[in-house]
């Protein structure tokens, strides 16, 4: 019974991470059986534990800076600019940290092409965009 009600806190959590940011249950569930081997040398139950949240976090970050953005391209999708040297940028990193800055590349265009005209006007105004989509799935709604 205690292994099912853990099964089920597993999947809860897939299921959440799943639906803020596409691709971080996946990630989770990928990780589960490797955390265990990695965190087995640490004594205390909270430095596992910290590990344990450092490495998902980690291996996150890693996939949606490198990994996802050249898979997304090949489902129609670019990300949006993340700094604010194109004159575009996120109203807060929760945007692109939930991998929700994922635009058609005409869009992308469009916006470059808006930012360099009002620029040319305002040179300090910046275009901060707050939720765009999912780098796969269309239509997912936000």
């Amino acid at each position: 019974m205690i292994k099912l009600l853990k099964y089920i806190r597993y999947l809860l959590i897939a299921a959440l991470l799943t639906l803020f940011t596409q691709i971080g249950g996946l990630i989770y569930l990928l990780l589960l059986p490797i955390v265990p081997l990695l965190t087995r040398s640490f004594s205390t139950l909270w430095k596992k534990h910290l590990l344990n949240i450092g490495i998902h976090f980690v291996s996150y970050l890693v996939t949606i800076l490198l990994v996802l953005p050249p898979v997304a391209r090949y489902f129609g999708r670019v990300p949006l600019p993340i700094n604010s040297h194109a004159g575009i940028k996120p109203l807060n990193t929760f945007t692109w940290l939930c991998n929700r800055h994922y635009v058609r590349p005409q869009l992308l265009q469009t916006l470059h092409n808006v930012s360099q005209q009002l620029r040319k006007q305002y040179p300090t105004t910046v275009i901060a965009y707050m939720d765009a989509n999912f780098p796969f799935k269309k239509g997912y709604p936000l």
